[in-house]
């Protein structure tokens, strides 16, 4: 996708809405490919315009991967901000897959900052959206990053639980699983 994006002449997007189709996608693109952008000039013509039009689907995209964009930039701060007003679009949004990939986000800047109940709301929010989804994927990894914000909130059997769940999984990513494996040998 990412290279089909790249052979776009920039100059045949003459239209606001097509200025912002391709920058939201690029936004996605990069991100799904692993680049951690840090530039906002990518997404900034969806955020001009599906910041007053648009579907929800499309507000909650672009304020997300807006917020992954700050967020590589380390600016904490801004990137929550966008994750919120993204996360007001996702009640009516109907693309539960990046509802779920937001609320983890959520999830996981409540963690830096040492919240762990809204954390664990974030957690749990994303498993549900993952679920509505049908990403077994997006499941699997939440999960145990739930049985994290369990121990988090001082809820030590439900947390050995779920990690003896998550262990006895067939592996999806070995890097991610040896990181549990680490955390619940602690």
């Amino acid at each position: 996708a990412l290279a089909s994006l790249d052979s776009i002449r920039r100059t045949t997007l003459i239209t606001a809405p097509r200025r912002a189709r391709y920058a939201l996608l690029k936004a996605m693109a990069l991100d799904k490919c692993c680049i951690d952008t840090t530039d906002l000039n990518v997404i900034m013509p969806a955020v001009r315009y599906y910041s007053r039009r648009g579907s929800p689907d499309e507000k909650m995209r672009t304020f997300f991967y807006l917020g992954n964009i700050e967020r590589n930039a380390g600016n904490r701060e801004s990137a929550m901000a966008d994750y919120i007003i993204a996360d007001e679009s996702s009640p009516e949004a109907t693309d539960y897959y990046t509802a779920g990939l937001l609320k983890s986000a959520i999830a996981g800047a409540y963690s830096r900052d040492f919240n762990s109940s809204k954390e664990l709301e974030y957690m749990e929010d994303a498993i549900r959206f993952a679920r509505m989804a049908g990403d077994t994927v997006g499941v699997w990894y939440y999960e145990a990053q739930l049985a994290d914000c369990y121990f988090n909130n001082e809820m030590y059997s439900l947390s050995d639980s779920l990690y003896e769940r998550f262990l006895k999984q067939p592996i999806l990513d070995t890097l991610f699983y040896s990181e549990k494996l680490l955390v619940y040998a602690k």
